[in-house]
């Protein structure tokens, strides 16, 4: 039987889900919410690919880059991880 993940990794992986859907809709590029929060590109591909583990400055800065709250993400987050576990 597989093991079933932790609710943190399960919240990890619904906020890159909904970095990349935020930046997207915002038409914005990895390279601009880099420049936007001070951190390389490459990390922002990190956290939108394998839900890399986000630190809460990061998650402050992300916020704001995608006009929105660290709370506001992370409801959104607890969300998209409560309706995939209701489909389980």
């Amino acid at each position: 039987m597989p093991k079933q993940k932790l609710y943190e990794d399960e919240l990890t992986e619904a906020l890159s889900v909904i970095f990349r859907e935020r930046r997207m809709l915002l038409l914005l590029s990895q390279a601009a919410i880099a420049y936007k929060t001070g951190m390389s590109r490459p990390y922002i591909g990190d956290l939108e690919r394998t839900g890399r583990n986000i630190s809460l400055l990061n998650l402050s800065r992300m916020a704001e880059a995608l006009h929105s709250t660290p709370s506001k993400l992370m409801v959104e987050a607890e969300r998209l991880v409560k309706e995939k576990r209701r489909r389980r």
